[in-house]
Protein backbone atom coordinates (compact mmCIF):
# COMPACT_ATOMS: atom_id res chain seq x y z
CA UNK A 1 0.00 0.00 0.00
CA UNK A 2 1.32 3.46 -0.94
CA UNK A 3 0.74 6.65 1.04
CA UNK A 4 0.77 10.42 0.57
CA UNK A 5 1.76 12.84 3.33
CA UNK A 6 1.85 16.61 3.88
CA UNK A 7 5.17 18.34 4.44
CA UNK A 8 5.84 21.36 6.69
CA UNK A 9 4.58 23.72 3.96
CA UNK A 10 1.30 21.79 3.69
CA UNK A 11 2.15 20.40 0.26
CA UNK A 12 1.15 16.82 -0.64
CA UNK A 13 4.13 14.50 -1.19
CA UNK A 14 3.98 10.98 -2.60
CA UNK A 15 3.29 8.31 -3.31
CA UNK A 16 5.72 6.57 -0.93
CA UNK A 17 5.67 3.04 0.43
CA UNK A 18 4.89 2.05 4.02
CA UNK A 19 8.58 1.06 4.45
CA UNK A 20 9.71 4.57 3.48
CA UNK A 21 7.25 6.12 5.96
CA UNK A 22 8.64 3.78 8.66
CA UNK A 23 12.17 5.07 7.93
CA UNK A 24 10.99 8.68 8.20
CA UNK A 25 9.26 8.03 11.55
CA UNK A 26 12.24 6.10 12.99
CA UNK A 27 14.60 8.92 11.92
CA UNK A 28 12.30 11.59 13.49
CA UNK A 29 11.92 13.20 10.05
CA UNK A 30 8.11 13.07 10.23
CA UNK A 31 6.42 14.02 13.55
CA UNK A 32 3.47 11.94 14.83
CA UNK A 33 1.07 14.76 13.82
CA UNK A 34 1.96 14.47 10.12
CA UNK A 35 -1.21 13.94 8.05
CA UNK A 36 -1.22 10.90 5.73
CA UNK A 37 -3.69 9.39 3.26
CA UNK A 38 -3.37 5.98 1.64
CA UNK A 39 -3.66 5.74 -2.12
CA UNK A 40 -7.24 5.51 -3.33
CA UNK A 41 -8.66 7.20 -0.19
CA UNK A 42 -9.66 10.79 0.59
CA UNK A 43 -9.43 10.46 4.39
CA UNK A 44 -6.40 12.13 5.99
CA UNK A 45 -5.25 10.93 9.42
CA UNK A 46 -2.20 11.43 11.68
CA UNK A 47 0.69 9.19 10.66
CA UNK A 48 0.57 7.53 14.09
CA UNK A 49 -2.70 5.84 12.99
CA UNK A 50 -0.68 3.76 10.52
CA UNK A 51 3.01 3.90 11.49
CA UNK A 52 4.54 3.42 14.97
CA UNK A 53 8.19 3.98 15.81
CA UNK A 54 10.02 0.64 15.93
CA UNK A 55 12.42 -0.54 18.69
CA UNK A 56 16.09 -0.03 17.82
CA UNK A 57 18.19 -3.21 17.33
CA UNK A 58 20.94 -4.00 19.90
CA UNK A 59 24.05 -1.83 19.47
CA UNK A 60 27.57 -3.07 18.78
CA UNK A 61 28.74 -1.66 22.15
CA UNK A 62 27.39 -4.64 24.13
CA UNK A 63 30.26 -7.09 23.38
CA UNK A 64 32.81 -4.49 24.64
CA UNK A 65 30.84 -3.60 27.78
CA UNK A 66 30.48 -7.26 28.63
CA UNK A 67 34.23 -7.40 29.40
CA UNK A 68 33.90 -5.30 32.53
CA UNK A 69 32.91 -8.15 34.82
CA UNK A 70 35.90 -10.41 34.06
CA UNK A 71 38.34 -7.49 34.57
CA UNK A 72 36.82 -6.56 37.90
CA UNK A 73 36.79 -10.18 38.96
CA UNK A 74 40.47 -10.51 38.08
CA UNK A 75 41.32 -7.58 40.33
CA UNK A 76 39.32 -8.84 43.27
CA UNK A 77 40.77 -12.36 43.02
CA UNK A 78 44.38 -11.10 42.96
CA UNK A 79 46.51 -12.75 45.66
CA UNK A 80 46.60 -10.76 48.89
CA UNK A 81 50.27 -11.51 49.18
CA UNK A 82 51.13 -9.30 46.16
CA UNK A 83 53.34 -6.25 46.80
CA UNK A 84 51.66 -2.81 47.10
CA UNK A 85 53.37 -1.64 43.90
CA UNK A 86 52.13 -4.61 41.89
CA UNK A 87 48.69 -4.17 43.34
CA UNK A 88 48.68 -0.49 42.42
CA UNK A 89 49.80 -1.27 38.86
CA UNK A 90 47.12 -3.96 38.47
CA UNK A 91 44.39 -1.61 39.71
CA UNK A 92 45.63 1.20 37.47
CA UNK A 93 45.64 -1.05 34.39
CA UNK A 94 42.16 -2.33 35.23
CA UNK A 95 40.85 1.24 35.57
CA UNK A 96 42.43 2.30 32.26
CA UNK A 97 41.04 -0.73 30.38
CA UNK A 98 37.59 -0.36 31.92
CA UNK A 99 37.56 3.36 31.10
CA UNK A 100 38.50 2.62 27.52
CA UNK A 101 35.67 0.10 27.25
CA UNK A 102 33.21 2.61 28.68
CA UNK A 103 34.32 5.36 26.29
CA UNK A 104 34.15 3.01 23.33
CA UNK A 105 30.71 1.81 24.33
CA UNK A 106 29.50 5.38 24.80
CA UNK A 107 30.83 6.32 21.33
CA UNK A 108 29.02 3.46 19.62
CA UNK A 109 25.88 4.17 21.62
CA UNK A 110 25.80 7.81 20.52
CA UNK A 111 26.62 6.84 16.93
CA UNK A 112 23.70 4.39 16.89
CA UNK A 113 21.31 6.94 18.39
CA UNK A 114 22.27 9.76 16.00
CA UNK A 115 19.75 10.37 13.19
CA UNK A 116 20.67 8.39 10.08
CA UNK A 117 20.90 10.23 6.77
CA UNK A 118 18.15 9.26 4.34
CA UNK A 119 17.09 9.97 0.81
CA UNK A 120 13.70 10.01 -0.87
CA UNK A 121 13.69 8.22 -4.19
CA UNK A 122 12.81 10.45 -7.11
CA UNK A 123 9.25 9.63 -8.26
CA UNK A 124 9.23 7.89 -11.59
CA UNK A 125 7.17 9.20 -14.45
CA UNK A 126 3.68 7.64 -14.31
CA UNK A 127 2.74 5.12 -16.96
CA UNK A 128 0.64 6.25 -19.89
CA UNK A 129 -2.86 6.97 -18.72
CA UNK A 130 -2.00 6.96 -15.00
CA UNK A 131 -3.11 10.23 -13.43
CA UNK A 132 -0.79 11.99 -10.98
CA UNK A 133 -2.15 12.10 -7.45
CA UNK A 134 -3.98 15.20 -6.44
CA UNK A 135 -7.05 16.06 -4.46
CA UNK A 136 -10.19 14.64 -6.04
CA UNK A 137 -13.01 16.64 -7.50
CA UNK A 138 -16.59 15.71 -8.33
CA UNK A 139 -18.34 15.42 -11.67
CA UNK A 140 -22.13 15.23 -11.58
CA UNK A 141 -24.66 15.14 -14.34
CA UNK A 142 -27.81 13.72 -15.86
CA UNK A 143 -28.61 11.45 -18.82
CA UNK A 144 -31.83 12.09 -20.73
CA UNK A 145 -33.32 12.15 -24.23
CA UNK A 146 -35.83 14.62 -25.60
CA UNK A 147 -38.12 13.16 -28.27
CA UNK A 148 -39.28 15.00 -31.39
CA UNK A 149 -42.56 15.59 -29.60
CA UNK A 150 -40.76 17.38 -26.79
CA UNK A 151 -41.03 14.63 -24.17
CA UNK A 152 -38.13 14.27 -21.75
CA UNK A 153 -37.08 10.66 -20.98
CA UNK A 154 -34.75 10.22 -18.00
CA UNK A 155 -32.36 7.32 -18.59
CA UNK A 156 -31.80 5.23 -15.46
CA UNK A 157 -29.17 2.52 -14.85
CA UNK A 158 -26.93 3.91 -17.58
CA UNK A 159 -23.27 2.87 -17.06
CA UNK A 160 -20.96 5.90 -16.75
CA UNK A 161 -17.18 5.43 -17.15
CA UNK A 162 -14.33 7.91 -16.64
CA UNK A 163 -11.15 7.58 -18.73
CA UNK A 164 -7.85 9.37 -18.92
CA UNK A 165 -7.76 11.01 -22.34
CA UNK A 166 -4.16 9.84 -22.72
CA UNK A 167 -5.27 6.22 -22.25
CA UNK A 168 -8.37 6.48 -24.45
CA UNK A 169 -6.75 8.20 -27.44
CA UNK A 170 -4.77 5.15 -28.70
CA UNK A 171 -7.96 3.06 -28.62
CA UNK A 172 -9.91 5.64 -30.64
CA UNK A 173 -7.06 6.08 -33.14
CA UNK A 174 -6.88 2.33 -33.68
CA UNK A 175 -10.64 2.08 -34.16
CA UNK A 176 -10.59 4.92 -36.72
CA UNK A 177 -7.85 3.19 -38.69
CA UNK A 178 -9.73 -0.13 -38.63
CA UNK A 179 -12.96 1.56 -39.72
CA UNK A 180 -11.27 3.45 -42.57
CA UNK A 181 -9.52 0.31 -43.80
CA UNK A 182 -12.72 -1.74 -43.78
CA UNK A 183 -14.80 1.02 -45.38
CA UNK A 184 -12.26 1.26 -48.18
CA UNK A 185 -12.45 -2.51 -48.70
CA UNK A 186 -16.26 -2.57 -48.62
CA UNK A 187 -16.85 0.32 -51.02
CA UNK A 188 -16.26 -1.55 -54.35
CA UNK A 189 -18.00 -4.65 -52.98
CA UNK A 190 -21.09 -2.63 -52.11
CA UNK A 191 -21.12 -0.92 -55.50
CA UNK A 192 -20.98 -4.30 -57.24
CA UNK A 193 -23.63 -5.78 -54.94
CA UNK A 194 -25.91 -2.79 -55.53
CA UNK A 195 -25.55 -3.11 -59.30
CA UNK A 196 -26.25 -6.86 -59.12
CA UNK A 197 -29.30 -6.31 -56.92
CA UNK A 198 -30.71 -3.69 -59.32
CA UNK A 199 -30.06 -5.93 -62.32
CA UNK A 200 -31.78 -8.89 -60.65
CA UNK A 201 -34.69 -6.65 -59.74
CA UNK A 202 -35.09 -5.55 -63.37
CA UNK A 203 -34.92 -9.17 -64.51
CA UNK A 204 -37.63 -10.10 -62.02
CA UNK A 205 -39.88 -7.29 -63.27
CA UNK A 206 -39.29 -8.32 -66.90
CA UNK A 207 -40.12 -11.96 -66.12
CA UNK A 208 -43.24 -10.91 -64.26
CA UNK A 209 -44.42 -8.70 -67.14
CA UNK A 210 -43.86 -11.57 -69.61
CA UNK A 211 -45.90 -13.86 -67.40
CA UNK A 212 -48.76 -11.33 -67.20
CA UNK A 213 -48.92 -10.81 -70.97
CA UNK A 214 -49.84 -14.40 -71.82
CA UNK A 215 -53.30 -15.83 -71.29
CA UNK A 216 -54.04 -18.89 -69.25
CA UNK A 217 -54.42 -21.11 -72.33
CA UNK A 218 -50.92 -20.31 -73.61
CA UNK A 219 -48.68 -23.44 -73.39
CA UNK A 220 -45.76 -21.23 -72.25
CA UNK A 221 -47.70 -20.01 -69.23
CA UNK A 222 -46.13 -22.47 -66.79
CA UNK A 223 -42.63 -21.90 -68.14
CA UNK A 224 -43.01 -18.14 -67.83
CA UNK A 225 -44.31 -18.54 -64.28
CA UNK A 226 -41.32 -20.71 -63.36
CA UNK A 227 -38.96 -18.15 -64.93
CA UNK A 228 -40.56 -15.37 -62.89
CA UNK A 229 -40.19 -17.31 -59.65
CA UNK A 230 -36.53 -18.08 -60.39
CA UNK A 231 -35.86 -14.41 -61.17
CA UNK A 232 -37.51 -13.49 -57.86
CA UNK A 233 -35.23 -15.86 -55.94
CA UNK A 234 -32.14 -14.42 -57.61
CA UNK A 235 -33.27 -10.90 -56.77
CA UNK A 236 -33.87 -11.92 -53.14
CA UNK A 237 -30.39 -13.44 -52.89
CA UNK A 238 -28.75 -10.35 -54.41
CA UNK A 239 -30.72 -8.08 -52.07
CA UNK A 240 -29.65 -10.10 -49.03
CA UNK A 241 -25.98 -9.89 -50.09
CA UNK A 242 -26.19 -6.12 -50.55
CA UNK A 243 -27.87 -5.45 -47.21
CA UNK A 244 -25.35 -7.69 -45.45
CA UNK A 245 -22.56 -5.43 -46.73
CA UNK A 246 -24.64 -2.38 -45.82
CA UNK A 247 -24.93 -3.71 -42.26
CA UNK A 248 -21.16 -4.10 -42.06
CA UNK A 249 -20.73 -0.53 -43.25
CA UNK A 250 -23.26 0.77 -40.70
CA UNK A 251 -21.48 -1.03 -37.86
CA UNK A 252 -18.16 0.63 -38.75
CA UNK A 253 -19.66 4.11 -38.39
CA UNK A 254 -21.67 3.39 -35.23
CA UNK A 255 -21.02 4.14 -31.58
CA UNK A 256 -21.11 0.41 -30.82
CA UNK A 257 -17.96 -0.11 -32.93
CA UNK A 258 -15.95 2.43 -30.93
CA UNK A 259 -17.30 1.23 -27.57
CA UNK A 260 -16.21 -2.33 -28.32
CA UNK A 261 -12.97 -3.16 -26.49
CA UNK A 262 -12.75 0.03 -24.44
CA UNK A 263 -9.87 -0.09 -21.91
CA UNK A 264 -10.45 -0.35 -18.17
CA UNK A 265 -11.78 2.99 -16.86
CA UNK A 266 -10.32 5.02 -14.00
CA UNK A 267 -13.72 5.06 -12.30
CA UNK A 268 -17.27 4.02 -13.10
CA UNK A 269 -20.80 4.40 -11.78
CA UNK A 270 -24.36 4.40 -13.14
CA UNK A 271 -27.32 6.75 -13.21
CA UNK A 272 -30.10 6.47 -10.68
CA UNK A 273 -33.81 6.23 -11.53
CA UNK A 274 -33.87 9.98 -12.27
CA UNK A 275 -30.96 9.69 -14.70
CA UNK A 276 -28.55 11.46 -12.34
CA UNK A 277 -24.98 10.42 -11.54
CA UNK A 278 -21.92 11.52 -9.55
CA UNK A 279 -18.36 10.33 -10.09
CA UNK A 280 -14.98 11.30 -8.60
CA UNK A 281 -12.22 12.62 -10.86
CA UNK A 282 -8.93 14.53 -10.47
CA UNK A 283 -9.21 18.30 -10.48
CA UNK A 284 -6.42 18.59 -13.07
CA UNK A 285 -5.85 16.79 -16.35
CA UNK A 286 -7.90 15.88 -19.42
CA UNK A 287 -10.42 13.07 -19.25
CA UNK A 288 -13.34 11.52 -21.10
CA UNK A 289 -16.78 10.33 -20.04
CA UNK A 290 -18.29 7.34 -21.86
CA UNK A 291 -21.92 6.24 -21.58
CA UNK A 292 -24.35 4.21 -23.65
CA UNK A 293 -28.06 3.52 -23.26
CA UNK A 294 -31.05 2.22 -25.19
CA UNK A 295 -34.81 2.74 -25.21
CA UNK A 296 -37.59 0.65 -26.76
CA UNK A 297 -39.81 2.58 -29.16
CA UNK A 298 -42.63 0.38 -30.43
CA UNK A 299 -41.07 -2.66 -32.09
CA UNK A 300 -37.66 -1.00 -32.49
CA UNK A 301 -34.85 -0.05 -30.12
CA UNK A 302 -33.13 3.32 -30.09
CA UNK A 303 -29.48 3.27 -28.97
CA UNK A 304 -27.58 6.26 -27.59
CA UNK A 305 -23.82 6.74 -27.22
CA UNK A 306 -21.84 9.51 -25.53
CA UNK A 307 -18.06 9.90 -25.56
CA UNK A 308 -17.20 13.45 -24.52
CA UNK A 309 -14.07 15.20 -23.27
CA UNK A 310 -14.22 16.64 -19.75
CA UNK A 311 -11.90 18.52 -17.36
CA UNK A 312 -12.42 20.19 -13.99
CA UNK A 313 -9.61 22.69 -14.69
CA UNK A 314 -8.78 22.94 -11.00
CA UNK A 315 -12.38 23.35 -9.83
CA UNK A 316 -13.77 21.14 -7.07
CA UNK A 317 -17.05 20.39 -8.90
CA UNK A 318 -18.55 20.43 -12.36
CA UNK A 319 -21.86 19.45 -13.95
CA UNK A 320 -22.43 17.99 -17.41
CA UNK A 321 -25.51 16.82 -19.29
CA UNK A 322 -25.69 13.74 -21.53
CA UNK A 323 -28.50 14.51 -23.94
CA UNK A 324 -29.40 14.72 -27.63
CA UNK A 325 -27.00 17.63 -28.09
CA UNK A 326 -23.77 15.71 -27.42
CA UNK A 327 -24.55 12.23 -28.74
CA UNK A 328 -21.76 10.76 -30.86
CA UNK A 329 -24.09 11.11 -33.86
CA UNK A 330 -24.48 14.88 -33.40
CA UNK A 331 -20.87 15.97 -34.10
CA UNK A 332 -20.85 18.05 -30.90
CA UNK A 333 -17.73 20.15 -30.08
CA UNK A 334 -16.92 18.08 -26.97
CA UNK A 335 -17.63 14.71 -28.62
CA UNK A 336 -14.50 12.65 -29.29
CA UNK A 337 -16.04 10.66 -32.17
CA UNK A 338 -18.67 11.21 -34.85
CA UNK A 339 -20.89 8.27 -35.78
CA UNK A 340 -24.08 7.64 -37.74
CA UNK A 341 -25.87 6.35 -34.65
Amino acid sequence: MNFYYTDQAGEVVGPVSRAQLQQFVDADVLPPTTQVCYEGSQEWQPIAAYIQRTTKPATKAQPILSQKAPLQKAVISAPTSASPMKLFVAVFVAIVVAGGCLMGGWYFFLQDKAPKPFTISTPTKPAAGEALFERKGELSGEAFIVTKGGQNYKLGLVPIALYSLETLKPHLDQKRQEAQSELTRLKPLMQAAKSDMDAKHNAERTAFDAYLRVNYSDPNKNALDAAHKEAGKQWETATSAYYSLLGQQSRLVSGAFYFSGLPEPLAKTQTNSDGRFTIEMPTKGKFAVAANAHRSVGDSTERYYWLISIALDGAAKKTTMLSNNNLTSEDAPDSLIFTSN
